[in-house]
């Protein structure tokens, strides 16, 4: 082990040296940049689900006005058009008999009903704690700061690989 061995590890500390450099920069950088944008974007993503839902929603809403419509339409051209039907109608919906007839109607139970079931509109990873974590506004400001740190060691390690020529 004499002059030569120190050498070669001097000359490879400075082989390793700037790779390392480039590869804490770039960790850093993506991690830093990973954690703002999450903090960053969470809000907004959570915002275009329940929008979305709302959407398809409303859309959905739309089609079945529009069926509910079509029907209207074939019933009043019905009306308009057969004297069988209109007579069907009287006798079923008003309750309306010939004289001399008379009708047994039978009323069914009225069922009860919990309502529609409201949509969930969220991304299927909102229950994640991951998730929860970006939109929980205690943890928010420590999240800014840890991704602005990341950001500058990222800079710190680049302008150490920096030397002058």
């Amino acid at each position: 082990m004499g002059p030569s061995s120190k050498h070669n590890r001097n000359n490879d500390k400075v082989l390793w040296e700037p790779v390392v450099g480039w590869l804490g920069f770039w960790v850093f950088l993506f991690l830093g940049l990973a954690i703002l944008g999450g903090v960053a974007l969470s809000p907004l993503v959570l915002a275009h689900y329940r929008l979305k839902g709302e959407y398809d929603l409303v859309i959905q809403q739309s089609k079945d006005l529009t069926d509910r419509l079509e029907t209207l339409d074939h019933r009043i051209a019905a009306l308009e058009g057969d004297p069988q039907y209109m007579e069907r109608i009287s006798r079923r919906e008003l309750n309306l008999r010939k004289p001399g007839v008379e009708t047994l109607s039978i009323v069914p139970q009225p069922v009860p009903s919990t309502g529609p079931a409201r949509p969930r509109f969220a991304p299927p990873y909102a229950d994640q704690r991951w998730f929860r974590t970006l939109l929980d506004a205690s943890y928010r400001p420590w999240l800014v700061g840890l991704g602005v740190g990341l950001l500058f060691a990222a800079v710190m390690v680049s302008a150490g690989r920096r030397r002058p020529g």
